[in-house]
This record gives structure tokens, sequence and C-alpha cells, in this order.
């Protein structure tokens, strides 16, 4: 018995030994061959306009980067990595440059102009056919609490849970995440990061720091649908604020599993052993009552930030101005040193030069302040280029910084991170705080990363026709 058990395991041993050496003869030409098919798409996609290179080598730096600053660099699991960068190529590949990916999320654009548009009504009947005077305020903030009510209606329908499990699923079975990470990414993309948080919270106490990072990273690297909207009504379009929203996830992924490799055993890692939790509500009229009521207190720090952080920021261009003038230099402001300090990383994500000092401010503005100073800025600069009068910038460089403000990497928001999951699990205070900064870092390199991908893939002539010509040779979408 124990020679037949030796044979056994002897042939056990020479079978796996076979099937390692056939995969790595095998595998060798399958490397090459995908070589060979990324620089012939990298060939067709900047033949014509090889300045989109510039993004192609910030894309190659930011990983770089990312690589330099990792925790435990000789533990990185380069599946997720690859796999998530992969996705967010493909996603921007296909919206960019596919008359379908372009006309659908030009329909879903439209869509979503449409059903902010209804919010009008009730804006009017509170406020009075005047309420666009006060536009952010009576306009645009309204649309937070509508969308929130509505959201909590589809959520009391089941909808919500079963979009988030497709999703899920999809991420595990390509990125190959955990069920936590996973559940957590899908849920950025529809209800933000605060809800998202809650989704997973029974099961965040398990969770490695790896983990924990993920699901950071991801908050802070994406934007909920209802933000979307909000400033699509603010001028931003709406088609690159979507294929921004759903291009990040994967990004930021990929980017946390660099920055924090897992070093742990994930005792989550099937998503079948999580369940999402329902709705407590008990009708559809007190789910929109609800949803109505839990996005008020998001309006009010909306309003609070916003007043602070622009009074700040007005205090300090004060301080900077009567300092610089003490020295023959008033025109000293921290958009001024913004434009400076952020004007590499602008040029890297493929802006054009003449541009690189507006959108650096507007990188500074979005990290130190927040992203709804920085698009109210990038507005201006849109409309100032419709009107033909003012300050302006280029439709790449617009499309570009569009793709780079996408997310809530700034403090303050690093802040909300820490207060929901402290809320949600206080013991873990330290680890959550511990992983802040890295976490903050991390969703910033993922938003430039998806302004890379972003400005490899654009051209001009997306902004009049929806598919490149260099692809529209061979395209069959």
């Amino acid at each position: 018995m124990n020679r037949f058990a030796t044979k056994l395991s002897k042939t056990t041993r020479l079978v796996k030994t076979a099937i390692q050496v056939l995969a790595m003869q095998c595998g060798r030409p399958l490397r090459i061959l995908l070589v060979g098919v990324i620089v012939a798409t990298l060939y067709f996609l900047s033949k014509d306009n090889p300045s989109q290179l510039i993004s192609l080598a910030g894309l190659a730096v930011l990983v770089l980067i990312s690589l330099l600053l990792s925790r435990h660099p000789r533990h990185i699991n380069w599946n997720p990595v690859i796999w998530g960068l992969a996705i967010q190529f493909a996603l921007g590949l296909f919206i960019l440059r596919t008359k379908v990916g372009f006309y659908l999320f030009n329909f879903m654009g439209d869509f979503t102009k449409t059903f902010m548009g209804y919010v009008s009504a009730g804006c009017i009947f509170v406020f009075g056919d005047t309420y666009q005077d006060h536009f952010f305020a009576f306009a645009v903030l309204p649309v937070i609490i509508y969308f929130n009510s509505v959201v909590a209606v589809v959520y009391y329908l089941g909808i919500i849970q079963s979009l988030i499990t497709k999703i899920t699923w999809l991420m595990q079975h390509s990125i190959k995440t955990t069920a936590p990470e996973s559940i957590n990414a899908a849920g950025n993309i529809i209800v933000g990061f605060t809800e998202a948080f809650f989704l997973i919270g029974p099961y965040i106490k398990k969770m490695t720091k790896s983990e924990i990072m993920a699901i950071m990273c991801c908050g802070l690297a994406t934007m909920a649908a209802d933000i979307i909207g909000v400033y699509s009504m603010m001028g931003i379009d709406t088609v690159h604020l979507l294929a921004a929203l759903v291009m990040s996830s994967p990004a930021a992924l990929a980017i946390a599993k660099l920055l924090y490799p897992e070093t742990e055993e994930s005792h989550l890692a099937d998503a079948k052993y999580l369940a999402l939790p329902k709705s407590e509500e008990r009708n559809v009229i007190e789910a929109a009552t609800v949803g109505a009521s839990q996005a008020i207190p998001a309006v009010l720090d909306i309003i609070a930030n916003l007043i602070v952080f622009v009074a700040l920021l007005a205090l300090v261009n004060g301080v900077l101005a009567y300092t610089g003038g003490l020295m023959g230099f008033p025109e000293l402001s921290i958009e001024l040193i913004f434009s400076y300090l952020f004007m590499p990383i602008a040029y890297m994500m493929g802006i054009e030069w003449d541009d690189c000092g507006k959108v650096a401010e507007l990188l500074g503005i979005k990290t130190f302040i927040n992203e709804f100073v920085a698009y109210e800025r990038l507005a201006e600069l849109i409309k100032n280029r419709k009107a033909g009068t003012g300050a302006t910038i280029s439709v790449r460089s617009e499309v570009i910084a569009t793709y780079a403000l996408c997310g809530f990497d700034n403090f303050g928001s690093v802040g909300m991170q820490l207060g929901t999951l402290c809320s949600i699990v206080p013991d873990r205070k330290r680890d959550f705080s511990g992983l802040a900064v890295r976490a903050l870092i991390g969703g910033t390199l993922a938003c430039y990363v998806t302004a890379c991908t972003a400005g490899l893939l654009y051209v001009s002539e997306t902004a009049s026709s929806p598919i490149n010509t260099t692809m529209s040779s061979f395209s069959i979408l």
C-alpha cells in the first residue's frame, strides 16, 4: 500500500511538472502575441496624433510612482493590477473609440440630463420661477435630494442590490478582488463612498489592511451618480463624467493593490458569504421620504464646506497678495502656486502646454480644497470658450481635466471617510487613520491614471464625431 502511494505521489509530481513546463512553453508565445497586440493598438491609436503618447508615458510614470510608494513591493500580486488597468483601458476604448460606446454613453448622458431636469418642477414650486437666480443653492443642490430619494425607492425595490451583485461578480472574476472590495467598488459607482461603506459594514471588522486600503482608495477615486448630475447641470460634459465614473473604479483597485499589496489571508474572499442589507422601509412612499430626509445632512455639509473653503481660499489669497505686495509681487495667490506645482502633472496627462497652468490650478484646488470648487472653475472656462471671452482652455484639455477632477480625493473627504468608518468599527480606528494618507495618494493617482487613459484615447474629432478616423477604418461597431 505504501509502495502504491509512493508511486502515485511520484506520478502526480511528474504530471504537475509536465503541466508547468507546457504552460511555460505556451505562455511565451502568448505573451509575445499580447505584446504585439498592445503595440499594434497603440500604433493605430497614436499614428495620426503622436502627442497622445505623452499620456501613455504619463500613465507609465504614475504606475512607477505607485510601485515606488508600495508598502510591501515584494508581495505585489500583479493580477489585479494588470486586470484593473486593462479593464479601464477597454472601457475607455469602448466609450471613446467605438460608435456603439459613444452613442450608448451619449444616450445615458442625455437621459441623465432629462432625468435631473425634472427637479425643476419641485424647485419652481418651493422657490418660485426665479429660483435660477441663485443657481447653485436652489437649482443644483436640490438634485442631490431628488436623486437620493429615487435611489432609496430603487433600493427598496431590490434593483440596486441586483445591479451591485452583477458588477461584483464581474470584478471578482476579472480583477480577482475579494468580496468586500468588489461590492464596495460597485457601490461607489451608484450610491457614493459613505453608503458603500454601510453596504459592507458588518464585514469591515474582519477585513485585512489591504482590503481596507482598497475600499478607501476606491471611495476617494470615484463619485456617486447624484454628484455627476450636479456637475452636469453646471455645464460639464455628462458623457465624460459618466465615463470617468466607470473607468476610475478598476483603476483605483489596481493602484490600491500596488500601494498596499495583500500580505494577510482574507476571510471574505467569496461574495456568496456576504449579503447586501435589505431596505427597512415598509413601502415606496416611506422609502422616497426617508431617502429625501437622509440627503439633507449631505446637502448641508456641502453648503458648509463650500462656504468655509471658498472663504478660506479668499483669506489665504489675501494674505499671499499682501505678503507678495511687500516684495513687489502682488499677483501672488494660491492658484498661482498650484499652477506651477501641478503643471508637470497636467502636461504628463496630455494637457496642451498653453492650458497646463489653468488645469494645474484646478488639480491643486481639487486636492487642497474640494472638487466642487474645481469643477465650478472648469465650468467657467468652458462658458468662456463658448462665449469667446475671458480665460479658456481647449476641448481636449477640458476633457482630460474632467476625468482628472472626477473623484473625492481631497483632505475633506478623507475626514468624512474616517468619521464614517470609525462610527461603523470604532475598534479599528488606528488602522483607518494609518491608511488615510496612503489612500488619499492612491485615490489621486487613480484619477490621474484615468485622465492619462482618456488623454491617450481621446482626439479632437470625437467632439464632432463619435469615432476616430484611425479606428473607423477597421472598426465593425
